[in-house]
């Protein structure tokens, strides 16, 4: 064995210590999984399509077990996808944990005791395999800790990312972990009235003119290195309007001004 295995190793055994430590001070983290009545999942990597594809888990996690409390600890954008979600039950805006995790982990402690929350799972994504997110989980919940990680070590259920699987399906092996059954959902995101009705202004006057709209939802979420490349938008949002007759209308939020008025500047000016 070299000396990296030899690292790993007593790595292993020294979170397995500090398991074993752990469960006489928590005796609820050794609570059967599928017993999970209060739920707390952490997400905080979040790029656009990684907040929404973890809706499916909100929703599976309270068709399995429509009494569950489901609790989401966010931030920032995570925070808007989810403000309205029916399957959410307590949504906890905390600082950013990869910036700080003793003010997050504090942060979300205190918040979850103003409001009874008093969690038996601590649960991540595929998303947020990060040892700051790991300790949140440690920090400020009580129960078990499960799901995606880099420090297998921190936690009492630990899953690895099947390749062979989408990002959502891997994301709902966390319901399953509890106990909901493995169907395929689809992911969803809420909005409020207010937002409905200023969505239904801003594309009324295209509609007015009898034509098809098309919504161009930002050139990125601002956390994805894959992101479209200006060129790809344009050829795309060009054909739309001049072959398929678009309308053609930009959406995002004040920090992507300055993109949007680039792109559209480069598109020709039709948005």
């Amino acid at each position: 064995m070299g000396k990296r295995g030899l690292a790993r190793l007593a790595v292993d055994h020294i979170a397995a210590a500090g398991r074993w430590v752990e469960s006489q001070l928590r005796p609820r983290t050794l609570l059967p999984p599928a017993g999970a009545r209060s739920v707390l999942v952490l997400e905080y990597q979040l790029p656009l399509g990684s907040c929404v594809h973890m809706t499916p888990l909100y929703e599976a996690l309270k068709r399995g077990t429509p009494a569950r409390t489901v609790t989401v600890a966010t931030r920032g954008l995570g925070v808007q996808v989810l403000r309205h979600s029916p399957f959410v039950d307590a949504l906890i805006e905390t600082p950013d944990p990869l910036q700080d995790v003793w003010r997050a982990a504090r942060s979300l402690a205190r918040q979850m005791k103003e409001q009874g929350i008093d969690p038996d799972c601590c649960l991540t994504g595929v998303p947020d395999q990060r040892t700051r997110i790991a300790l949140v989980g440690l920090l400020a919940c009580r129960g078990w800790r499960g799901g995606f990680t880099v420090q297998r070590g921190l936690y009492q259920w630990p899953l690895e990312v099947d390749r062979e699987l989408s990002q959502i399906a891997n994301n709902l092996r966390l319901a399953k972990l509890v106990g909901c059954p493995g169907e395929m959902l689809e992911p969803r995101v809420f909005y409020g009235a207010a937002e409905v009705e200023a969505a239904r202004r801003l594309l009324e006057p295209l509609r007015a003119q009898g034509r098809a709209v098309l919504a161009a939802v930002t050139t990125t979420s601002g956390g994805q290195r894959t992101r479209w490349h200006e060129e790809r938008w344009v050829e795309v949002l060009r054909m739309a309007h001049q072959e398929l007759e678009y309308g053609v209308v930009f959406v995002g939020t004040a920090a992507d001004g300055a993109a949007i008025g680039a792109l559209n500047a480069l598109a020709g000016g039709f948005g």
